[in-house]
Formats: C-alpha cells, structure tokens, sequence
C-alpha cells in the first residue's frame, strides 16, 4: 500500500446516489458510493480489532478487473492529549482491516488538532463489498470531528467510492478492457470492444469491433476498424466455354464469422473474339453477390471490371470469389484478378 495521503484540504459534501459499479448504466458517473458522518466522533478504542466505525459506504459490486478509489475526508483528528500519544484510521473491507491510512500523533507536551484526506486505490475481487473507515487510539481519548457544515460548524466528514478513471455516459462496455485474440468474447456487455485477429503472431487482419445490445440484428458486434482482407492474383487463366459463369484459382477469401460484409473486387478481362464479358461477385459457387458488370470488347481488347457489393447475412465459412463469364465462342482472359473483404457486422 503506498504512503497515507494527509492534506489541509476541504472537500465538499457530494450527495451523488449510490449506483453499483458493475453493470454501469448509460448515466453512471465516476461516483459509486457516498456517506457522511455529521456529528463529533469521540474514539475510545484503543485496538485495530476493536476501532469503531466512522463511517461506512454502501456496497459496491465489481467486477474483479476494474480498478475503484476509496476516499476519507474529515476536517479534524485530534490525538489523546499526551505526548507520542495517536490516533490511527484504518480502511475496513468487508470487515476486515486492510491498512492504515492516517496516524495522527500528538506532539511533545503539545495538543493538536489535524485535517485528514486520504485515499486508497485498489482492485477488489468480484462480487460485493462494503468499505469503512474506522477508528482507534493508543489509549481512550482521540476524537474525530464532523458537523452539518454552516456557520460555526464542521462540514461533514464522508466516505466516497468512485472509479479510479472515471467516464461520463459511457455504456458498460466501455469499462471492459479491449480483447485481442481469434475468437470475440461469448459474453459480451453492450459498449464492448474487441480486435479479432487470425493469427497471434501473424495476423492477415485486425477489425475491431464494438458489441451493440440494442441492435435488431442477429449480428451486433458493429466494426468500427481496421484493414480490408485482401487476396490478389495476377496470373492469367483462360476459358471457353460461354454463356455459363467459370471459375479460376482465385483470388479467395473465407469468412471467419457469420454476418453481414461488403466486398470489393475486379480484374482485366478479354476475348479472341469481338465479346461480351462479364464479372460477378459469388459466395461460392451458387450464391451471387448482388448484381454483374460487363463490357462489350472487341477481339483482344482489355477491359477492367470492377464490382462493389454487400453480401448480408453471409454464413461464416463462405468463400467470396471473383467469376468470369462471356457470351461468344473464343479463347476468354482473366488476369490482376484482387478481391477486398470488409466486416460491417458479426454474429
């Protein structure tokens, strides 16, 4: 535990109401949890096992991996009244003692009187707690002072929990830390965002992606980033036969997960023959991918097709491809044949 923070400071008395950490709604602010002490607190104890209650925070639930702030504020600490004498505020989990943050000791033939602010920043285990700051002294006699605040009156002292980095109108999501990896999370909260890679050490491509809970669709991981998956062959291939679509030996690309994507791809084409090309976009060999484009050529002249398409609700496995058509008997070409892949949204 670092050193306990001790300031002349005020803070003031915050009434924000208590929400749980974990999941955190669309309005949650950095505050989690607050409570206040308005009245002088005399401090008999004189053990940590035995330290009286300050004041106590209502339960926070967390979730294991998401780090929170335990404040304490009070306006005064007065030791018992006898040199090397102290008093101690100790930080309670679950009724446990977890450390000391505050020791007010009172000086050589001296009496004294200290503001305190303190704070810990830890990570607690998942599940509910409860946090306090309790009191003891070395021997009966300290005092730890709180007032409604107003003229002539201590403001009062109070126990506040918050995130340790907080957010403002974020979804839950965006408290979870960013999955890398060649699977996305199975239980995803709504905000969430991972990079879903294929490979840890050689990745083809990286899309990040940002869980939406209130979508419509079966496929609510949304992308937000990342390259298009490319595939590209420039060898020349030919074909005869007409008026029926052929395939060449790529370029291929195979879907990692099921959803909605948008392809892109195109080619130099020609014929022997005056002709009529043609290219489409296919999932395999029997689905088409929206419509064709096609160009009428005279014999060996090139043309470049070039076919934009969104294929929605495509099953994860698919392969998209390029494939060739032409209308007239003759020797077809198809070469700097590429092909670009975009997630738009997954399952």
């Amino acid at each position: 535990m670092s050193a306990p923070e001790i300031e002349a400071l005020a803070s003031p008395a915050l009434a924000t109401p208590w929400v749980p950490l974990w999941p955190l709604g669309g309005q949650t602010l950095g505050e989690l949890a607050y409570a206040e002490l308005t009245s002088v607190l005399s401090v008999t104890a004189t053990t940590v096992g035995t330290a009286q209650v300050v004041v106590t925070a209502p339960a926070v639930t967390v979730d294991g991996a998401t780090p929170i702030i335990v404040e304490f504020f009070t306006p005064g600490v007065t030791p018992p009244a006898t040199a090397t004498y102290f008093t101690q505020l100790w930080l309670f989990e679950d009724g446990i003692a977890i450390g000391a943050v505050a020791t007010v000791m009172t000086p050589a033939a001296s009496s004294l009187r200290a503001p305190a602010r303190v704070a810990r920043r830890l990570t607690p285990a998942a599940g509910a707690h409860t946090y306090s700051i309790r009191a003891f002294s070395s021997v009966s006699g300290g005092t730890v002072y709180a007032g409604p605040g107003g003229p002539g009156a201590d403001v009062p002292a109070f126990i506040r929990i918050s995130l340790a980095a907080p957010i403002s109108n974020a979804p839950a999501g965006a408290l979870v830390p960013v999955q890398y990896g060649t699977s996305l999370p199975v239980s995803p909260v709504d905000g969430q965002e991972a990079i879903l890679v294929d490979s840890l050490t050689a990745p083809t491509y990286s899309w990040r992606f940002r869980y939406n809970a209130g979508s419509s669709s079966a496929y609510k991981w949304e992308f937000v980033g990342g390259a298009p998956l490319h595939a590209e062959i420039f060898a020349d291939e030919t074909f005869t036969a007409t008026s029926t679509w052929a395939d060449t030996t790529g370029p291929r690309i195979t879907l990692p997960r099921a959803g909605d994507y948008h392809a892109i791809g195109g080619c130099h084409m020609s014929s022997s023959v005056s002709d009529l090309l043609i290219m489409a976009l296919f999932s395999g060999t029997a689905a088409q991918l929206g419509g064709y484009m096609k160009a009428n050529m005279p014999a060996n002249s090139w043309a470049n097709l070039v076919q934009s398409v969104r294929g929605p609700g495509l099953a994860a496995g698919a392969d998209i491809r390029l494939r060739h058509q032409h209308a007239t008997a003759g020797t077809c070409h198809a070469e700097s044949r590429w092909l670009d892949v975009t997630p738009l949204k997954v399952a």
